[in-house]
């Protein structure tokens, strides 16, 4: 298989600070420490094309495509029990998944190399939706959201949202409880003509002696929302609240990538028809970062010049940690919540 190494943007020039753990060589319970970094980056955008024989989201061959012009398509994804098993969510090449109010998190599902027929259950959009899907110029599929998210979403992505395009895209599931009801018929949104990606993630192999160990990983996004990853035989088998996570067609969802980035929460001064704070992150600029592959953990820092940009993942040294090819979730975890492994 021929690999493309492709980078977001320019080389680090100067690198402080960045997360430690345990320096023991034996396998032990380790946690994420959050320090500051100071670093200085090039404003300008190193992109690298896109090889066509290569999907640029998972390092995996086409098998004939091209994934210079495959469209892109972004789904939020509702992620209470209630919305479980969801539809479709398996098949995303990447999922961004991010906390809302009340505790609970929603996911932000990428699809290119795989397009499953139906996608759901769709939610409303956030202020951070735009701020994350801004470097994939991709079609944008949600189920509502308040007024200014709209218009910032429709300046960094096509709306191809729900009641926008109505039931000529979207049914309600007589299967599932209202509001997690509402199904996307992917079909009726895709648009074969519609852009395409010219940069991606980097891929690669992955030195023998970078990273600890890290077959059981913990994740505490709030107190209502514990995540775990269980590695075997390639893979990180997902759960939530000490349950496999399935999906409604694929069954336990497995994934190749397990990628921390640990950010600032801030205050949008909404809350819910509960009195719950909605909250917006700090996903610009930098952080502290975990890249689980291979049942290993690199510890490193995010970096994120612009919105426009996907985040860089850095060692201690300001190299970038490649990714092994597969599907890859990002945990967006708020600073101060612990991520544990063993």
């Amino acid at each position: 298989m021929r690999r493309t190494m492709i980078v977001f943007f320019a080389a680090v020039l100067a690198l402080g600070a960045c997360s430690s753990g345990n320096s023991s060589e034996e396998p032990t319970t380790s946690q994420a420490v959050v320090v500051e970094s100071t670093f200085a980056t090039s404003t300008t955008a190193v992109e690298i094309p896109v090889d066509q024989e290569v999907w640029p989201l998972t390092g995996l061959p086409t098998s004939g495509g091209d994934a210079t012009t495959a469209p892109v398509l972004i789904v939020k994804i509702d992620n209470t029990p209630s919305s479980r098993p969801q539809a479709g969510l398996a098949a995303a090449d990447l999922v961004f998944d991010v906390l809302v109010e009340g505790g609970i998190s929603r996911f932000l599902a990428v699809f290119q190399s795989s397009m499953p027929e139906e996608v759901g259950p769709v939610r409303s959009a956030r202020e951070v939706d735009p701020k994350l899907i801004e470097p994939f110029g991709a079609l944008y599929a949600y189920s509502g959201g308040q007024d200014f998210v709209v218009s910032r979403l429709r300046s960094v992505a096509t709306d191809v949202g729900f009641p926008r395009l109505g039931e000529a895209a979207y049914y309600r599931s007589t299967q599932r409880p209202a509001p997690y009801d509402v199904i996307l018929r992917t079909a009726d949104v895709v648009d074969t003509e519609h852009g395409g990606l010219s940069s991606g993630l980097l891929f690669g192999e992955l030195p023998d002696n970078v990273g600890k160990p890290a077959t059981d990983i913990s994740l505490s996004l709030s107190s209502m929302n514990e995540v775990g990853y269980l590695y075997t035989n390639g893979s990180y088998a997902r759960s939530v609240g000490g349950e496999p996570h399935r999906d409604e067609a694929d069954g336990p969802i497995s994934v190749t990538n397990v990628v921390v980035v640990f950010v600032d929460v801030l205050a949008t001064g909404r809350t819910d028809s509960a009195g719950a704070a909605v909250p917006d992150y700090d996903v610009v600029g930098s952080g502290a970062a975990i890249v689980f592959r291979d049942g290993r953990a690199i510890e490193g820092t995010w970096q994120r010049s612009t919105s426009a940009n996907l985040f860089a993942l850095l060692d201690e040294d300001g190299e970038q940690i490649p990714l092994a090819p597969g599907t890859t979730w990002i945990e967006v975890v708020p600073n101060g919540r612990p991520t544990t492994w063993k």
